[in-house]
Protein backbone atom coordinates (compact mmCIF):
# COMPACT_ATOMS: atom_id res chain seq x y z
CA UNK A 1 0.00 0.00 0.00
CA UNK A 2 2.83 2.38 0.83
CA UNK A 3 4.20 2.02 -2.71
CA UNK A 4 0.78 2.87 -4.19
CA UNK A 5 0.55 5.98 -1.97
CA UNK A 6 4.04 7.08 -3.03
CA UNK A 7 3.17 6.48 -6.68
CA UNK A 8 0.06 8.67 -6.42
CA UNK A 9 2.02 11.44 -4.68
CA UNK A 10 4.74 11.19 -7.33
CA UNK A 11 2.24 11.45 -10.17
CA UNK A 12 0.28 14.41 -8.78
CA UNK A 13 3.22 16.39 -7.40
CA UNK A 14 5.67 15.47 -10.19
CA UNK A 15 8.27 14.26 -7.69
CA UNK A 16 10.34 11.14 -8.43
CA UNK A 17 9.03 8.23 -6.38
CA UNK A 18 12.50 7.44 -5.04
CA UNK A 19 12.71 10.94 -3.51
CA UNK A 20 9.52 10.51 -1.46
CA UNK A 21 10.24 9.39 2.08
CA UNK A 22 7.74 8.12 4.63
CA UNK A 23 7.87 11.20 6.85
CA UNK A 24 8.41 13.95 4.30
CA UNK A 25 5.71 16.61 4.55
CA UNK A 26 3.93 16.89 1.20
CA UNK A 27 3.47 20.63 1.63
CA UNK A 28 6.79 21.67 3.15
CA UNK A 29 9.13 19.16 1.49
CA UNK A 30 7.44 18.52 -1.86
CA UNK A 31 5.78 21.89 -2.47
CA UNK A 32 2.13 20.81 -2.58
CA UNK A 33 -0.46 23.59 -2.41
CA UNK A 34 -4.08 23.32 -1.27
CA UNK A 35 -5.24 22.26 -4.73
CA UNK A 36 -2.60 19.52 -4.85
CA UNK A 37 -3.73 18.28 -1.43
CA UNK A 38 -7.35 18.19 -2.62
CA UNK A 39 -6.29 16.25 -5.73
CA UNK A 40 -4.32 13.79 -3.60
CA UNK A 41 -7.23 13.24 -1.22
CA UNK A 42 -9.63 12.65 -4.11
CA UNK A 43 -7.24 10.18 -5.68
CA UNK A 44 -6.73 8.30 -2.40
CA UNK A 45 -10.49 8.16 -1.88
CA UNK A 46 -11.01 6.75 -5.37
CA UNK A 47 -8.14 4.26 -5.30
CA UNK A 48 -8.69 2.98 -1.76
CA UNK A 49 -12.47 3.29 -1.43
CA UNK A 50 -13.03 5.59 1.53
CA UNK A 51 -14.01 9.20 2.21
CA UNK A 52 -11.91 11.76 4.08
CA UNK A 53 -13.80 14.55 5.87
CA UNK A 54 -12.35 17.98 5.05
CA UNK A 55 -11.28 18.61 8.65
CA UNK A 56 -9.18 15.40 8.60
CA UNK A 57 -7.66 15.88 5.15
CA UNK A 58 -5.26 18.58 6.34
CA UNK A 59 -3.64 16.09 8.71
CA UNK A 60 -2.68 13.72 5.87
CA UNK A 61 0.68 15.31 5.12
CA UNK A 62 3.12 12.37 5.14
CA UNK A 63 3.15 8.92 3.56
CA UNK A 64 3.12 7.36 7.04
CA UNK A 65 0.03 9.33 8.11
CA UNK A 66 -1.75 8.59 4.83
CA UNK A 67 -1.06 4.84 5.05
CA UNK A 68 -2.18 4.74 8.69
CA UNK A 69 -5.37 6.63 7.83
CA UNK A 70 -6.17 4.26 4.98
CA UNK A 71 -5.57 1.20 7.17
CA UNK A 72 -7.74 2.60 9.94
CA UNK A 73 -10.61 3.65 7.66
CA UNK A 74 -10.82 0.96 5.01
Amino acid sequence: MKDRVKSIISEILDVPVDEIDDNGDIIEKYGADSLDVADLVLEFEEKFGFTVPDEEAIELRTVSKIVSYIQDNK
